[in-house]
């Protein structure tokens, strides 16, 4: 036998169809937390470090920024979720009631639908006649069709909300780490060479995922995160408390 005509064995299967792991469920929210809240901290603490020059500032600007971006945006990602989960399970109900209550109406419907496509004659016939013989087909294809909205419910609001805070937070302290271990100006240089790094290798897991290629998008994050940094130079600089120092 071929190599290439080898069957994949059960536990290669599973390997090809889910290479990257659970966490790529929770894609957005993990690069919406961590990319953020770190290229936003990072932004805070270089500039107060060049601003104010005072290594205790800093550590407490920079906690105060990245507890607080964690929570806010949590707290979003929750409240956002949240109301899509309630517009879907709205809808759902919606649809259910007018397939019992009109259901020669919602059937032109799903022929206007299929017309839309293309479908024509009997094969149109047999398509309206396919989907209207199954109610939870009828119901998803009128979700999705009609409505817009996705065939299954967005996850869970509260689990999208802790996921964000987790990584958000994460990410946020990412900066602040060499203001703990090192003197004011190692440290902040230490700072954007660190959190660069870290926010190249997010960019790249999050192309990986996507089917994107990985540096581009490792760069991409860099790029957004260095401009940010460069701002915050400057306003330091601008707004040095201690010109002299």
């Amino acid at each position: 036998m071929k190599t290439s005509d080898r069957q994949p064995t059960p536990g290669e299967s599973r390997e090809l169809e889910e290479p990257h792991g659970r966490a790529a469920g929770n894609l957005r929210e993990i690069v919406l937390g961590a990319q953020d809240n770190l290229t936003n901290t990072l932004g805070v603490v270089l500039g107060v470090a060049i601003g104010a020059g005072n290594i205790h500032t800093v550590a407490v600007a920079g906690l105060a920024a990245s507890i607080t971006q964690s929570i806010s945006m949590g707290a979003v990602v929750y409240t956002s979720t949240r109301a899509e989960r309630d517009l879907w399970f709205h809808s759902e109900a919606q649809e259910r009631r007018e397939i019992e209550e009109i259901p020669d109406v919602e059937r032109q419907e799903v022929r206007e639908i299929y017309q839309a496509h293309g479908f024509q004659g009997h094969l149109l016939d047999e398509a309206v006649e396919n989907v209207t013989s199954d109610k939870e087909r009828w119901v998803r294809i009128m979700m999705t069709e009609e409505l817009g909205l996705p065939a299954e419910p967005p996850k869970p609001a509260l689990k999208a909300g802790v996921v964000t805070f987790v990584a958000g937070l994460v990410g946020a302290l990412i900066p602040l780490i060499p203001f703990a271990l090192l003197p004011l100006h190692p440290a902040t240089v230490v700072c954007g060479i660190v959190s660069l790094i870290v926010l190249f290798g997010l960019g790249s897991w999050k192309g990986r995922v996507t089917g994107r290629p990985w540096w581009r998008d490792g760069f991409q994050f860099v790029l957004v995160a260095g401009l940010a940094a460069l701002a915050a130079v400057g306003i330091g600089a601008l707004l040095r408390v201690n010109p002299g120092g």
